[in-house]
């Protein structure tokens, strides 16, 4: 359910949304596993910014031993758990040439606590070109060990023309010590129709960047016929 006013009192903003939500999940014979609910508050200003408040409460069964790193042997006990969390997302208005987002949450987690940031932000050099970096921090305290973990992302796009378009991603996770490519090349046959080649490589870190590395190379190609 939501509610979206527009005040009259502030004229810098443009509208507020008040909504919540609730969910609940069994399995097939009808035993309880989770349920969910939250309630989410954004504010939408006149520059087309937008801040947002979410409040999530959540009860879970955990069936079995869930490992949250195998490498530090962390874990968590099968049971009950009710968790919250609180979030902050700030997010600029992304039709400008630089924009940028920030979120800042505080939540449960099993029997322990994360703590997140995840800054990030979009560069627009020209109208065919743009670089989206993000990074996302979290901060997991658990009565079985403490870890950090840290992600770096980066798409990157670039179309040559209407009909020739690319866009890349670059990824980096320190838990998995796991960095990955992936590109790919599109051609705009028609309005539906299109042709891919899009290439995929992954490779670990094991001291040295010699861990296990994997690649793909995959063409793929939809084409519509009126009968």
């Amino acid at each position: 359910m939501g509610w979206d006013p527009r005040p009259s009192f502030a004229t810098a903003i443009r509208q507020i949304r008040f909504s919540g939500s609730f969910s609940q999940l069994a399995d097939s014979e009808g035993n309880f596993l989770e349920q969910a609910a939250r309630l989410n508050t954004t504010v939408k200003f006149q520059s087309g910014d937008k801040i947002t408040f979410n409040i999530r409460n959540e009860d879970e069964r955990l069936a079995r031993v869930f490992f949250v790193s195998f490498k530090d042997n962390i874990f968590v006990l099968p049971g009950d758990y009710e968790t919250r969390g609180y979030w902050v997302n700030f997010d600029s208005f992304n039709a400008r040439k630089i924009s940028g987002r920030m979120s800042v949450s505080w939540s449960d987690y099993w029997d322990g606590t994360q703590y997140s940031l995840r800054p990030g932000g979009t560069i627009r050099f020209n109208q065919k070109f743009s670089l989206s970096p993000s990074y996302s921090y979290n901060h997991i305290e658990l009565p079985t060990g403490i870890f950090d973990t840290h992600t770096i992302t980066t798409p990157v796009t670039y179309n040559f023309n209407e009909r020739w378009l690319t866009n890349s991603l670059v990824q980096y996770n320190n838990v998995s010590g796991r960095a990955s490519l992936y590109v790919r090349l599109r051609y705009v046959i028609n309005e539906i129709d299109n042709f891919y080649i899009v290439y995929k490589s992954t490779r670990t870190w094991d001291e040295v960047w010699n861990g296990v590395a994997d690649h793909q190379l995959i063409a793929k190609m939809t084409y519509s016929v009126d009968f």
